[in-house]
Parts: structure tokens; C-alpha cells; sequence
């Protein structure tokens, strides 16, 4: 079968689709992320390393303002929230420290060995 140009032109067209329906597939499975605090959108695999640069302070203190003083970021595998004022950061340790003492505990305690 030679490739002539009707067939490369059906090809894009089928490949357009095909990202198309993946590109909804991903927009419904991410719906938890509507819960998440603002932030950039993130490349596939390494996120949103290259929005830091060379100066990551200072990059992060642009995203306080574009963002908010909360932001989410995805560095690479690695999902971060950045609180940028320190009455955000208190009430998340405490609201975090009272959701970790009332978790049942994941220890060997009350298991044979």
C-alpha cells in the first residue's frame, strides 16, 4: 500500500480524535482536582519543575501572586502544596496533626508474628 496524501489526511484526522477522547478521558478522571488549591498546570511526566527556574524563590513568590498564598505544584512524581504566609502553614500542621493522631494506627501492634 503506497501512502498517498488522502491516506496521510486520514491519518491525521484519526489521530486528532484519538487525542481529542484522551483528552477528555483525562479531564474526567482528574475530577478530585477540583478540591486541590490553584495552581499551574503541570507537563506529563515532570510536572511543574521548569515553572521553578533557576531562582526557585523567586518563582515561587511570583506564584503567590498569581495564585494565591496557596499553591499546588506537581514536581515530578512528587505533589507539594506551598503555603506562602505563616497563619496558612499553622492551621494546616494543626489540622493535619489532629487527622494523624485520630487515625487508627497501621503498626505489627495486636498482630502474631
Amino acid at each position: 500500500m503506497e501512502w498517498t496524501l488522502a491516506s496521510t489526511f486520514w491519518s491525521g484526522i484519526c489521530i486528532a480524535i484519538a487525542l481529542l477522547v484522551l483528552g477528555r478521558i483525562r479531564k474526567k478522571a482528574c475530577v478530585h482536582s477540583r478540591h486541590l488549591p490553584p495552581g499551574p498546570p503541570g507537563w506529563p511526566i515532570v510536572g511543574n519543575m521548569f515553572d521553578l527556574g533557576e531562582m526557585p524563590h523567586k518563582s515561587l513568590a511570583d506564584l503567590s501572586i498569581k495564585y494565591g498564598p496557596v499553591v499546588w505544584l506537581q514536581l515530578g512524581t512528587l505533589k507539594t502544596m506551598v503555603f506562602h504566609q505563616l497563619k496558612q502553614r499553622r492551621n494546616c500542621l494543626r489540622t493535619m496533626t489532629s487527622l494523624l493522631l485520630a487515625a487508627p494506627s497501621r503498626g505489627l501492634e495486636g498482630q502474631r508474628l
